[in-house]
């Protein structure tokens, strides 16, 4: 996973390690980012903060990070009120309000650090196996990849209506 935030990308590898890369510099720098419990599943530089979504066996949390010197201070869990388990979430979108997406293409709407009711229209056929999200501020909506069956699923942000799939055979390998 990786995410950019002004100057700056971050990546996260498959070990739990954090590292940076800053515009015009062609080494990476590994950052200090204290450990989580759980597998890191995917992380996203958002207003001058790291959030870092981790699963473990029972369920999963979104962490932040404030920035401190080079790296970042301590974790802090930002979800804090919720009924949905995000044992199976694949990927998170920030705009101001957290998007999870979990595999089976449901999607938990957090304000706050609480979840919020939303519920996004029904896909046919049905999503089996989401592996991405992203929306931004700019957007009115939120797209949802499934490699799988080679199509992009796109709802409204604000109603969680469905709008459109885009499917091809020329999507092959989708990752992002």
């Amino acid at each position: 996973s990786a995410s950019a935030d002004k100057d700056k990308v971050f990546s996260l590898t498959d070990n739990n390690v954090v590292s940076q890369f800053i515009k015009d510099e062609t080494a990476q720098k590994p950052i200090s980012v204290e450990p989580i419990e759980g597998k890191w599943v995917d992380l996203l530089a958002y207003a001058n903060r790291l959030y870092i979504l981790t699963q473990t066996e029972t369920d999963g949390q979104v962490y932040r990070y404030g920035r401190s010197g080079d790296g970042f201070g301590a974790p802090a869990k930002w979800i804090a009120s919720k009924t949905t388990s995000l044992k199976a979430a694949r990927s998170f979108t920030i705009d101001g309000t957290v998007f999870v997406l979990m595999k089976n293409g449901k999607i938990g709407r957090f304000v706050s650090g609480s979840e919020v009711g939303w519920e996004t229209g029904i896909v046919d056929p049905p999503i089996t196996n989401a592996t991405d999200i992203w929306t931004d501020t700019d957007s009115a909506y939120l797209y949802v990849l499934e490699p799988d069956t080679k199509r992009l699923i796109v709802f409204n942000k604000e109603t969680g209506a469905f709008v459109v799939q885009y499917r091809s055979d020329s999507f092959q390998n989708m990752t992002d």
